[in-house]
């Protein structure tokens, strides 16, 4: 998500991390994954929605 902070639903969720990912920034979408990654040790699933 761009602009998490009016999220309120899937944070509710055990082990569905919220972050703010910018597809067109590269350093943010690195570091997004490198945050997934030290948390559960791999990533199983990614959802991107761009709507």
């Amino acid at each position: 998500m761009r602009r998490t902070e009016g999220e309120q639903n899937l944070s509710k969720i055990d082990g569905v991390p919220v972050t703010r990912v910018d597809i067109q920034d590269q350093a943010n979408i690195s570091e997004a994954i490198s945050a997934g990654i030290a948390r559960f040790g791999k990533i199983d699933v990614l959802i991107k929605n761009a709507g």
